[in-house]
């Protein structure tokens, strides 16, 4: 449980494949708060994409509607809930939109950011996951390995403080969940 006095928004950010989705679902699972996934507002508010050019068009919307999510979520929640926000956040310019919603709130909520890492993103792997995305039908911005690529090697990291999880074999999902909940409950 978060034990802070303000409204915690955590942010789980990262490369696409990294696990951001799982890990934000061990979060809710274990301590009931709200999350507002990026993927799962695109797939359900905008569609799956028939090409290259219209997910690069749907991501834009969708961190549209992501923003404004959270921006409903502070000020129209009846009681003060904490968030989970869950995208890649892979551009300076993103960063800088959902700090712009943040900012009128700076008094009555604490940020927590975590980047999930993968740590063996070969070929391979990255390969055999998009597959299994693939067979999901699941609708994320990233599907090819050459995307994959393209957006760790111009990934933006986190513009503040944040905690590093390393994903993918190293840890299970339970380990990053309870390192996650340490670091929310142990920063200020």
């Amino acid at each position: 449980m978060i034990l802070s006095n303000k409204t915690s928004i955590i942010i789980i950010c990262g490369w696409p494949l990294s696990g951001k989705s799982q890990l934000a679902t061990k979060i809710h699972d274990l301590t009931g708060i709200h999350f507002a996934d990026i993927d799962e507002i695109s797939r359900v508010c905008i569609g799956m994409p028939n090409s290259r050019n219209e997910i690069k068009n749907r991501m834009e919307m969708a961190y549209e509607l992501l923003h404004q999510t959270v921006r409903v979520h502070l000020e129209v929640a009846s009681a003060p809930q904490s968030l989970i926000i869950v995208a890649t956040y892979s551009k300076s310019s993103s960063w800088d939109y959902l700090f712009k919603i943040l900012k009128p709130h700076d008094d009555a909520i604490s940020i927590k950011i975590i980047w999930v890492r993968p740590v063996d993103d070969s070929y391979e792997n990255v390969k055999k996951l998009l597959l299994n995305r693939i067979d999901s039908e699941y609708g994320g911005g990233c599907n090819t390995v050459k995307e994959y690529f393209d957006v760790k090697r111009t990934f933006v990291p986190p513009p503040i403080f944040h905690l590093i999880i390393d994903s993918w074999f190293r840890y299970s999902i339970d380990e990053c969940a309870n390192n996650t909940l340490n670091y929310i409950n142990n920063t200020k």
